[in-house]
């Protein structure tokens, strides 16, 4: 059965970021993730309510929802188990890390210290701690179904009960269509079923005679056929084989999809076997297939898994026990009754010679009473030894060795059978393993004069299979106190034993983290910080040549500023209050070379008695790193200031036309009636056109800023784009004096056709073309053509913009869309350094792209590509 890769999801609101997390964990060279990314919350724990995944990767700081809200919300519906999370935030706040863990946080990350191994290995400790909660959970979950069903089953008395209550129990727990109990006496009947929503009947008893077998008859029919099923069979029953049906009852079961068949073995004694006994078969325990537990999935088909296969098999152990129960229990009903009538046929002959065998009747109704009691006590005896029927009862006589009893239970264990061990009592040795066997016989050899005897070992089992025993024996002694026999008990602990191994592995394990770790871990004497153990890589980070020399040392003169009394009183109350504590220090190596380390303590329990757990990590880059960022900040501040002065000479724009407004304004006020009528329209005229200059100049200013504060808001509609464009270019202001021409050009107009109408912001749009058309026809000579391209590519919309100007340098090409950047050539031109910068702030906002080709003195060429479409990113950020 394919298993799939661990689901993972990952929540940022940063684009940027989600492709950086995804890229970690993609290139994980050992393991394999399915990987969803969501860019809001509320979206994430949508999809975690439809379909949980195995973990989520999730950003503490997000708009719409934060990482403690959405963590309260997830546990609502999904404990820990089911979807750990980790928390990656830039916030290193120790009280915010307590509360993550307390509402439900599996791990936490910084992102300043994020690395592409800490997020793996982050990921791959969670998903494992999660895979051995789940496994053990399951494993608790079915010893607990198996115990109350095997409870249930022991609680009743009569066959009819048992299966009853099996079949009835098993289909609730397993959730499938119909149980059915097959008995395999002669003819193979349902005598049990539980059905859901289907029709069963019992076909006649099978008259024991042959069934023919048909050359294409499946192998399941074959094996019923020769009656050689007894292992557990998994697949599909075809309707074509209707002899199968037959054979199972499973009449009118056209519908059955999957099954399971487990066979139902009884040990037993040969004379209350069901099938005849052979004439040359010793009296000895046996095995035979009592019958079939068959389970059913009719409404579908079903991958079985194999909890359900290994607990079905558990399970059929117990029913066989209690089928064996039953029956033993009506043996001795049947006991009782013949004894009851002997008993009165033989009182009614003691009743015709009452007169001359009176004291012959007494001593008859003594062994009568006598037999009764030891009945009952054998019977109390039987009970017991039933109950107990998973462990082998043993006895054995020494002189001669010979095996006197064996239970039934030594052939399921061993593997052998019993009468093996009656004939040659010495081949038991022959099943101990070759490792063991010296101790064996040993142990052995001496507890003949001893009184008791204990140990463990390991067995072969016929199939290769090793097995743990644990073997106990007393002696029983003669009245000259000699050991005359022996009696005993021996119980298979594999699976104690198998528990013990994995114990003894997670020590080794736990050693191997400690002694392996990336970090430098110490143990501390909390009472005088003296240095008790470490790890390899802690001799490595303070320069010890051996274990021995940091062994010596107290943890305080590691620190290059060793602690006061004061500190060390504060971090022992913060250990004690808290349960941990952690902070970057700078330590010195023993040979005196300072290094800065991310220290953090945990006081932990060693043998009962209190111990410091101290980690020291080197982030002496970290630290180099952090230089460099604020470095960084203050560059980024000097350029901010830069950016503010650009603004403050900006402002010195209005000036120009505002004095040239004044005065206009002011000829108008006091000389109007000494001008003409054209006169004064030239005056009203000027002051419209430095009036509309202005205002485009501060639309631009605010405009950009809005931009630089993320207040820009996309709101796409559709939007009809070669109209658009066509009456965009009729209402650009063109010069008749320069003869300057904008033309629009449809690349493909059977592709705007046939494709959908594209979901395009109107206004970013506009702001858009208008920059780079203004901008074309500013820097072109008269007479100059400037095109407008548009076409479709694959799933983007291309918008061209050509012209035939100055053109621009590389140098310049490089700065081109830098807020109050302006090429070198533009000589008196007019203008402000912000058009550009508005197209790339609009474009961004878009999703879409910008490119530029030009050459000095021959002209430019901007190309916009956006998407045609609304992809799901885009829609989340709406």
């Amino acid at each position: 059965m394919t298993v799939s890769p661990p689901r993972i999801f990952i929540v940022d609101d940063s684009i940027v970021i989600l492709k950086l997390y995804h890229a970690y964990l993609a290139s994980d060279p050992i393991h394999t993730y399915g990987l969803e990314t969501f860019l809001s919350g509320p979206a994430a724990l949508a999809q975690c309510r439809c379909q949980p995944p195995d973990l989520v990767l999730l950003d503490y700081t997000m708009p719409d929802l934060n990482g403690m809200d959405f963590l309260e919300t997830l546990r609502t519906f999904a404990s820990p188990i089911q979807v750990p999370v980790i928390i990656i935030t830039d916030h290193d706040s120790t009280d915010l890390a307590v509360q993550l863990m307390k509402a439900g946080a599996q791990d936490y990350l910084l992102k300043l210290k994020v690395t592409p191994e800490a997020v793996r290995r982050s990921v791959n400790t969670i998903l494992e701690h999660r895979q051995l909660q789940i496994q053990l959970q399951r494993q608790t979950e079915l010893q607990g179904l198996l115990g109350s069903i095997t409870f249930q089953i022991r609680q009743c008395l009569t066959l009819d009960e048992i299966l009853e209550t099996l079949v009835t129990l098993l289909r609730s727990c397993l959730g499938v269509d119909r149980v059915v109990v097959c008995r395999s006496l002669g003819s193979s009947t349902a005598i049990a079923a539980s059905v859901r929503s289907i029709a069963l009947s019992t076909n006649p008893e099978y008259d024991g005679c042959p069934l023919s077998v048909d050359s294409n008859a499946c192998p399941l029919f074959k094996q019923l056929c020769r009656n050689q099923l007894s292992s557990t069979l998994i697949g599909t029953l075809h309707p074509s084989h209707p002899q199968l049906l037959d054979i199972l009852s499973l009449e009118n079961c056209c519908g059955i999809q999957s099954f399971i068949t487990i066979p139902i073995t009884i040990q037993t004694h040969a004379s209350f076997a069901p099938r005849p006994k052979p004439l040359d078969a010793p009296s000895q325990l046996q095995e035979y297939i009592w019958g079939w537990l068959v389970v059913e999935q009719c409404s579908h088909d079903r991958q079985w898994q194999p909890w359900e296969v290994k607990f079905l098999e558990q399970l059929s152990v117990q029913v066989a026990i209690a089928i064996q129960q039953a029956e033993l229990y009506h043996h001795l009903q049947n006991w009782n009754a013949q004894l009851e009538v002997s008993v009165a046929d033989r009182a009614a002959a003691l009743q015709e010679v009452e007169q001359e065998l009176r004291h012959l009747n007494r001593d008859l109704e003594i062994r009568v009473a006598e037999r009764t009691q030891a009945l009952q006590a054998m019977n109390q005896r039987f009970e017991q030894l039933v109950s107990h029927i998973n462990e082998v009862f043993w006895m054995v006589n020494l002189n001669p060795f010979t095996v006197t009893y064996l239970s039934p239970s030594y052939e399921k264990i061993w593997g052998y059978p019993a009468q093996c061990l009656y004939d040659q009592p010495h081949l038991w040795l022959e099943t101990v393993h070759p490792e063991d066997l010296p101790l064996v016989s040993h142990l052995w050899h001496q507890a003949v004069r001893e009184t008791s005897l204990t140990m463990d070992y390991r067995i072969l089992r016929p199939d290769g299979q090793q097995r743990w025993i644990h073997l106990e024996g007393v002696a029983v002694q003669d009245d000259q106190g000699e050991n005359q026999r022996w009696v005993g008990m021996a119980a298979d602990i594999t699976d104690r034993k198998t528990s013990e191994l994995e114990t003894i592995r997670h020590r080794t394990l736990r050693e191997a983290i400690f002694n392996e770790a990336t970090d430098a871990l110490l143990l501390i004497d909390p009472q005088d910080l003296q240095i008790m153990d470490c790890n390899q890589r802690a001799i490595e980070l303070f320069d010890a040549v051996t274990k021995d020399e940091l062994l010596n040392c107290n943890l305080n003169q590691l620190h290059k500023e060793p602690f006061g009394s004061r500190e060390l009183a504060s971090l022992s109350q913060q250990l004690q209050n808290q349960g941990f504590w952690h902070g970057e220090l700078e330590y010195k190596t023993l040979c005196n070379i300072d290094f800065w380390g991310n220290g953090a303590a945990k006081i932990v329990k060693s043998a009962g008695q209190p111990i410091c757990l101290f980690r020291i990590t080197d982030i002496t880059s970290h630290k180099e790193a952090e230089s460099r960022i604020y470095r960084v900040l203050q560059e980024a501040e000097e350029v901010s200031e830069l950016k503010s002065r650009f603004i403050g000479m900006t402002s010195h724009e209005f000036r120009t036309p505002l004095a040239v407004i004044a005065s206009s304004a002011g000829i108008l006020q006091s000389f109007s009636h000494r001008l003409s009528e054209a006169q004064k329209q030239e005056h009203l005229t000027t002051i419209q056109t430095y009036v509309q200059h202005t205002t485009r100049l501060l639309d631009d200013i605010l405009l950009l800023n809005r931009a630089e504060l993320g207040q820009m808001i996309f709101n796409p509609q559709p939007l009809d784009v070669v109209e658009f464009c066509r009456q965009l270019c009729r209402e650009l202001p063109q010069s008749d004096d320069l003869g300057q021409r904008v033309q629009v050009e449809v690349m493909h107009p059977d592709r705007f056709q046939s494709s959908p109408c594209p979901y395009l912001d109107e206004k970013l749009l506009r702001q858009t073309l208008i920059n780079l058309l203004s901008n074309a026809l500013k820097y072109s000579p008269p007479q100059a053509l400037v095109t407008l391209y548009l076409d479709i590519q694959e799933d983007t919309l291309m918008f061209q913009v050509e012209d035939q100007g100055m053109g621009m340098s590389p140098a310049d090409i490089s700065q081109l869309f830098e807020a109050f950047h302006r090429g070198h050539n533009v000589g008196t031109i007019q203008g402000t350094g912000l058009g550009l910068s508005i197209v790339k702030k609009c474009l961004d906002l878009q999703h879409g792209q910008i490119t530029v080709a030009s050459e000095e003195g021959k002209g430019s060429c901007f190309t916009v590509h956006l998407p045609l479409t609304l992809d799901e990113a885009i829609r989340n950020q709406l």
